[in-house]
């Protein structure tokens, strides 16, 4: 199972551990070859005539729960002829149990522990009870890129621009200190509940590089950009001040954001909150430990989507369907709230109880509940923990969809917001939202 299998349109993100661990090893001249199936479209055969080429002592591979069945049978291949000792990292490592016993793994944050590791050999890093986390985030060197590099990475949100766009993105900031019991590190690019910032001038340097690399627009890829309003702030006033003039996007939370702080985003150059609602059911809300208090998240979401609309900001909605005990009526409530908000996108997807997160440990107790998981919150096989059956489930998302998105009203505004950006896009967005399933969805 992988993301190509899903119904709904999908970003290419950088694979950021192998990006940060490529460069510290730069750093120390260690050459380093590193190779992307997800974008570089390349078949196993001339990925291990890469391999064969380039003769390395370790080969470092990134793989979540999504990707690991094809993950393991690379492994199982580049065993068979490399001498190289296998390195895995991320998300499966951290979280699954079982990896394969000629492999080294390393859990959570791996950009420091792998380098000291490939450079000393140090047995005594390797640790399978011990949370790998970066401390000192300004310390990393930025991710270095090609110029044609950067291009294969990619975004499934339309923006006002009227240009051929390439996409620069960045990480200010690592952790999340909230409790949602569907959260996972499939769902997070950081581990840990700390929350650590970058130097605000750091990123705007890396904001300037990937500017010089050719990005019309840049993608904070933090988990909530928003965390603190005053760090936020500190970062819109340096882009504001070095006047770089480059349209960004990030994700936020409702129950973090000002007005004064979304109108000096919007001064800054924010063209686009994703925003995690989840649901229009405070009992919902509340049981996903979104918040203490759902009454007050949903008065919440309202204001602040009625804010980004008068600042001109554009706002992507986030829905969960299927959550544990949901009702029809509550699923209901959620369609009703999406459109009161009036966002500028939707994403709706199925409650997924991924490994990592607080709802799979609950329930793994019982083998039975997740038998037969396929571990997409997209995808068309699910697990159902809600009061509705499989079938009117799916019925519902489409309904979701179609009492939202595909409303005349809302499809006229969109193209004329967005149309300009679609079709001098049109390659690149075509491969991003695959029309033909998602307009399954109607």
């Amino acid at each position: 199972m992988s993301e190509q299998d899903g119904i709904h349109p999908r970003s290419c993100c950088v694979p950021w551990a192998l990006k940060y661990i490529q460069g510290i090893l730069a750093e120390n001249n260690i050459p380093v070859a590193l190779c992307d199936l997800r974008v570089e479209g390349c078949s196993q055969a001339r990925l291990f005539s890469l391999i064969r080429d380039f003769c390395p002592s370790h080969i470092v591979i990134q793989s979540n729960s999504l990707e690991y069945p094809a993950c393991e049978d690379i492994l199982g291949n580049i065993k068979s002829f490399s001498r190289a000792e296998l390195i895995l990292i991320g998300q499966y490592p951290t979280y699954c149990e079982k990896t394969p016993d000629f492999t080294v793994s390393f859990k959570g944050e791996p950009e420091l522990a792998v380098p000291e590791y490939i450079i000393t050999g140090n047995k005594g890093l390797v640790s399978q009870n011990k949370l790998n986390i970066v401390s000192e985030l300004s310390g990393l060197p930025f991710p270095r890129y090609k110029k044609e590099e950067l291009c294969r990475y990619y975004y499934p949100y339309p923006v006002k621009i009227k240009k051929k766009v390439t996409w620069g993105s960045l990480l200010a900031t690592r952790g999340c200190p909230y409790d949602c019991i569907f959260c996972t590190q499939i769902l997070r690019e950081s581990y840990g509940k700390k929350v650590r910032f970058r130097h605000a001038g750091s990123v705007v340097e890396e904001v300037k590089y990937l500017k010089s690399l050719g990005a019309d627009i840049i993608s904070f890829e933090d988990d909530s950009f928003t965390l603190s309003s005053q760090y936020t702030e500190s970062i819109c006033d340096c882009l504001a001040g070095e006047k770089i003039s480059l349209p960004w996007i990030c994700q936020a939370r409702v129950d973090e954001l000002n007005f004064a702080t979304l109108r000096k985003m919007k001064e800054a150059g924010c063209a686009l909150i994703r925003f995690g609602v989840e649901s229009g059911s405070a009992r919902v809300l509340e049981s996903l430990k979104k918040t203490e208090n759902g009454q007050d998240w949903i008065r919440r979401a309202e204001e602040v989507f009625l804010w980004c609309q008068k600042l001109g900001i554009a706002t992507d909605a986030m829905f969960i369907i299927g959550c544990p005990g949901e009702t029809e009526e509550e699923i209901r409530m959620s369609m009703r709230l999406a459109k009161e908000l009036h966002p500028d996108m939707l994403q709706v997807c199925i409650f997924t109880p991924y490994p990592g997160s607080a709802v799979y440990e609950e329930y793994k107790k019982d083998p039975a509940h997740l038998k037969g998981m396929s571990p997409y919150h997209y995808g068309n096989k699910f697990i159902n923990l809600s009061k509705v059956s499989d079938n009117r489930l799916i019925a519902l998302r489409k309904e979701f969809y179609r009492n939202v998105v595909f409303r005349p009203s809302f499809l006229l505004k969109h193209a004329f917001n967005y149309g300009c950006f679609y079709l001098l896009n049109f390659r690149k967005m075509s491969r991003v939202l695959d029309l033909r399933n998602f307009l399954n969805l109607n």
